[in-house]
């Protein structure tokens, strides 16, 4: 799973955490990929659910994400990937090209398109044109 969500990471609970705990039951493992924070570091939470946040910024996101698979496909098959898309949608062209590199097929969870129906902010119209 290919998360936005920063407080995982910090342990700190919340709805990305009560969606983890839903999930948990059906899966034998679940790997959640998240952006870094100076705060998060790598966990386990309810014994399957392996929390990794990346060491770097938010704008290599992607690129975190594709090595951090690469690493994971080397330990174990995946059958499908979950992308929370929002903002410049690094997740969702992370999770295309490790479709494309590993044949991980992906779910695009799109939380928020930028700019649509209309900008709320000058940093939504930025968001818009380089989601583009």
């Amino acid at each position: 799973m290919y998360s936005g969500d920063r407080d995982v990471g910090r342990g700190r609970l919340g709805a990305f955490q009560s969606t983890l705990t839903g999930m948990a039951p059906y899966w034998d493992r679940i790997d959640v990929l998240t952006p870094g924070h100076e705060k998060a570091s790598p966990a386990v939470l309810l014994g399957n659910v392996y929390v990794h946040p990346s060491p770097r910024s938010r704008f290599v996101q992607s690129r975190f994400v594709v090595e951090m698979v690469d690493k994971l496909v080397r330990e174990r098959h995946y059958s499908i990937a979950i992308s929370h898309d929002h903002g410049i949608f690094s997740n969702g062209f992370a999770a295309m090209e490790t479709e494309s590199r590993f044949g991980i097929p992906y779910i695009s969870e799109i939380h928020h398109v930028p700019g649509y129906p209309r900008a709320g902010s000058l940093k939504e119209v930025g968001q818009k044109w380089m989601a583009r």
